[in-house]
């Protein structure tokens, strides 16, 4: 079971990396562009605890999406610390081309998945008790 996690975890990592590089993007990048279109304008922390990186990481691939014009930062005006980071409207159609349902590489998923949707339900239903069992591990809940 290691290894089949390995191998796909390896392909995706891959696909994504091939795919990203064709946009002239990283895999972080398009990954911090989905964050924002799904969840609108948010910290660079927020950003760091969904997709499970440091702030570090975040901040240096939010500072490339800046310079490239795919986001813009907004201070807190009550903590000047706390940044804020929004999709621009060119970073909107970025991450369509990207990860819309035309895009190249949510069409190479689907096709690596090639699963009737019974099964790939079943499939994200047991990763999340996975998921949610190894955050009670964690906890000592387990």
């Amino acid at each position: 079971m290691l290894y089949s996690f390995r191998e796909i975890n390896q392909t995706m990592k891959h696909l994504f990396r091939t795919e990203a590089e064709a946009l002239h993007l990283t895999a972080l990048q398009i990954l911090l562009l989905d964050a924002l279109e799904q969840g609108g304008e948010r910290s660079v922390s927020d950003l760091a605890d969904q997709l499970v990186l440091s702030n570090a990481a975040v901040s240096g691939g939010v500072d490339q999406l800046v310079q490239q014009g795919f986001v813009t930062r907004r201070r807190c005006e009550h903590d000047r610390r706390m940044v804020f980071v929004s999709l621009t409207k060119r970073g909107e159609e970025k991450r369509s081309e990207s990860l819309g349902p035309e895009s190249r590489l949510m069409k190479r998923i689907d096709s690596m998945l090639n699963l009737p949707q019974e099964e790939l339900d079943t499939l994200l239903a047991l990763h999340q008790k996975m998921i949610a069992n190894l955050g009670k591990e964690e906890e000592g809940t387990f």
